[in-house]
């Protein structure tokens, strides 16, 4: 049987139990003593309710795990932001459905007690749940220009707003997990190659046979954590449309989340609460475009990142390029005296495929300012610490909102993030 259906069922016996001792009591007139006969059916039927008590408390419970361990098993299991699922030889175990941040919010049974207007809050804590903050307006359901549009069910969900870049750089960074709000780890700044061909030693003492030493350079590096969030305002009758919940959290505030999460790790000043981003971090490399071309920059830049350390490389394999899309097209739309497209025929990219300059993936986002670019190793130069994923939390008790029948819906993450070799990294400039 299915367990919420045994739920019922026992609920709805241990009732008729309590009815059945209820009526028992009550048929004792007033002022009389209650027989011991009927004492005894009394104390029978109340040990069987509780005892039924009991078992609905075990289904409860089972059910509340099996939503808890199904939640985490979707976290877990869905693919980051931009990245396909990893394809595995063999025979691959079967999953349950995968569900986005926003569809297991909505099953939440705290959210539940939304949809009829309850006077509960709703929040999802303790469970993670994986735009800049563009929508301020209130979402109201009265309005047909607003949250009303979505009333009838047959109404085309929201999606993400076309002004929404999509999510590239985290896909490209070492991933990494923190339990601690200080994430301390090693840059290196230095390295000094001493090594020669060495004769064999010809005594016991003095210099004979040493071999010369070389020398790194390192600092350890200290960041905090920091928390990335914005909220957005909404009814409690907008809210009670379930798809629409889901598309605010998926598409909005999600997503709000992780372009602002991107901005940081390029950007970044260091100050407060930012963090200290690739462009704001000493030691990184610089290749000016000069008279060249871009595509002679890009190169060179390239070769900046794989040289030797000592010749002031990085000594790692550059592994993509990261461009505004402009710059990209100034490359891909640039044609020879005769009018031919130098970088190739367009018509050959079928579907808009992935672009390559010189052998490396082209990733383009306006998450690097017009007129530059990065060429990186990326997965041996920077690390995003992962201290608590994209969770959302929902409540009225923000300033008037409880009798405003409003709500507040809160996302948060908190993450950090570093760079642990500035020598794998140049910067491109176009101008």
């Amino acid at each position: 049987m299915d367990l919420k259906a045994k739920l019922v069922e026992l609920r709805e016996k241990a009732a008729g139990k309590v009815a059945a001792a209820k009526k028992l009591l009550d048929g004792v007139p007033d002022g009389e003593v209650a027989s011991a006969e009927v004492v005894a059916q009394v104390q029978t039927l109340y040990d069987e309710a509780s005892a039924i008590g009991e078992e609905v408390k075990g289904v409860e419970r089972e059910l509340k795990l099996r939503g808890d361990v199904s939640g985490l098993d979707a976290f877990y299991n869905a693919p980051a932001p931009g990245v396909a699922p990893p394809v595995t030889v063999g025979a691959q175990p079967e999953r349950g459905e995968v569900k986005s941040v926003g569809q297991r919010y909505v099953e939440a049974q705290e959210f539940q007690a939304l949809a009829p207007f309850a006077r509960s809050k709703a929040r999802l804590g303790g469970q993670p749940v994986r735009v800049p903050d563009l929508y301020k307006t209130l979402l109201t359901g009265a309005s047909a220009t607003s949250a009303g549009a979505f009333v009838v069910d047959e109404r085309m969900p929201i999606y993400v707003d076309y002004r929404l870049r999509p999510l590239v750089l985290r896909d490209l960074v070492a991933p990494g997990t923190t339990g601690s709000d200080t994430v301390e780890y090693v840059r290196q700044t230095s390295f000094t190659n001493a090594a020669a061909p060495t004769a064999e030693a010809t005594a016991t003492s003095g210099t004979s046979g040493t071999k010369p030493e070389s020398a790194l350079g390192f600092e350890v590096v200290s960041d905090t954590v920091k928390t990335i969030a914005h909220w957005i305002p909404a009814t409690r009758r907008a809210l009670a449309d379930a798809g629409q919940s889901r598309s605010l959290i998926d598409s909005h505030l999600r997503v709000g989340l992780e372009l602002e999460l991107e901005d940081e790790m390029v950007n970044g000043d260091g100050t407060g609460e930012n963090f200290t981003g690739i462009l704001n971090t000493t030691g990184i490399l610089v290749q000016a475009m000069g008279g060249d071309t871009r595509l002679d920059a890009l190169k060179k830049a390239m070769t900046n990142v794989s040289l030797p350390q000592a010749d002031g490389g990085g000594g790692v394999p550059a592994t993509a390029h990261l461009m505004y899309p402009t710059d990209l097209d100034e490359i891909l739309l640039a044609k020879d005296t005769s009018g031919q497209y130098i970088i190739g025929d367009p018509a050959m990219r079928q579907g808009g495929g992935q672009v390559y300059l010189w052998g490396l993936p082209v990733v383009v986002s306006t998450v690097i300012s017009a007129g530059s670019a990065l060429t990186a190793s990326w997965l041996l130069s920077c690390m995003l610490w992962d201290r608590e994923e994209a969770t959302i939390t929902a409540s009225d008790s923000h300033s008037d909102f409880f009798v405003r029948n409003m709500i507040a819906i809160l996302a948060e993450m908190r993450m950090a993030f570093g760079v642990l070799r500035p020598a794998g990294i140049c910067q491109v400039t176009f101008t």
